[in-house]
């Protein structure tokens, strides 16, 4: 599996996909008008870097699930792209005060390439919060995809990072023992069920068959229960790598 190195980058370096600004007022940052707002009726502060939500979508609008679910304390995420979406907006709220700006990074071809776009100027101001949205397109190319949004509030005394590593599903290939599976493969059982390895190391899907089940670490997300170490259930069994990331099938019914 691919590393992505988490780097901010400070200036445009090279644009690899197509980006377009959505947005319409301007709020690049009046101080006055800062110290004004304060704290909000709802608790929202102007002198905290946090964004208070945070979201990807399909070209259709339809949201990507991203794991974990957004709090706002939580600065990682990943999100598994459709094989067949082509194109996707990052929409994102933040407090008064706080600028926003994002890197875009894919990897591909043992290439990195990034660009970085301040979103402040295309701000919209949505009473308690200023709403910011920016388009992708062109995201056809496979590879692993991460984005990364950085909030500060005016005066830069208070900032924060947060990263999205998106990685593109694969077409589904029959199970076989010995296969290996990185994050976006899966592989299908004959009897029924998608085996599938989640951008974060986590599986979902197991065989349509009876049978005593072993699990290693379990939990719930919103998009079905997350596996991580091994799985066992019948004649099936697949296990983890050290890093997790890497599972392999040793087993089928």
């Amino acid at each position: 599996m691919y590393r992505v190195t988490r780097i901010i980058i400070a200036a445009a370096l090279w644009a690899y996909a197509s980006h377009t600004a959505m947005g319409a007022s301007d709020h690049s940052g009046d101080p006055a008008a800062g110290a004004d707002r304060g704290a909000e009726a709802d608790g929202i502060q102007a002198d905290v870097a946090y964004l208070h939500s945070l979201r990807l979508v399909d070209e259709s609008g339809d949201a990507i699930v991203t794991r974990p679910a957004f709090d706002r304390e939580t600065t990682s995420y990943a999100a598994l792209l459709d094989e067949n979406t082509s194109a996707i907006a990052l929409e994102l709220n933040s407090g008064h005060g706080i600028r926003v700006g994002l890197a875009f990074q894919v990897m591909a071809g043992g290439m990195t390439m990034s660009r970085y776009v301040d979103l402040t100027k295309a701000a919209e101001d949505r009473g308690s919060t200023v709403a910011y949205r920016h388009a992708f397109s062109n995201m056809a190319t496979r590879g692993i995809f991460e984005i990364i949004v950085r909030v500060a509030t005016d005066d830069g005394q208070a900032s924060n990072t947060y990263a999205i590593a998106i990685t593109r599903r694969e077409p589904a290939l029959a199970c076989s023992v010995g296969q290996t599976l990185h994050a976006g493969q899966r592989c299908s059982f004959p009897g029924g069920g998608i085996f599938e390895v989640h951008s974060d190391g986590c599986v979902t899907g197991l065989p349509d068959i009876a049978g005593e089940m072993s699990l290693g670490e379990g939990s719930m997300t919103a998009s079905g229960f997350c596996i991580r170490g091994h799985v066992q259930m019948g004649g099936f069994r697949a296990s983890a790598n050290a890093d997790g990331f890497v599972w392999r099938i040793e087993s089928l019914p």
